[in-house]
């Protein structure tokens, strides 16, 4: 079982990711800023919490990496 893996990332991470020029993804986040704004994340942030991180990959269509899930038995 695999999901996505959905934790804090700085700016720099996803658009790594993105493999958009930093200018270009400064002004898509700045799109989104209004929102970003009510979730508590300050536009100079550079840390982004992970539940910054889930509404901007689904609106900036970030593929996040994911990690396999093993579940132990007690």
């Amino acid at each position: 079982m695999e999901e996505l893996e959905v934790r804090s990332y700085y700016k720099k991470e996803l658009r790594a990711m993105v493999g958009a020029p930093r200018r270009t993804f400064t002004r898509w986040i700045s799109l989104h800023q209004p929102a970003l704004t009510a979730m508590g994340v300050g536009p100079k942030a550079r840390l982004l919490p992970p539940w910054a991180v889930k509404y901007l990959s689904k609106e900036l269509d970030i593929d996040l990496p994911k990690r396999k899930i093993i579940k132990v038995k007690p």
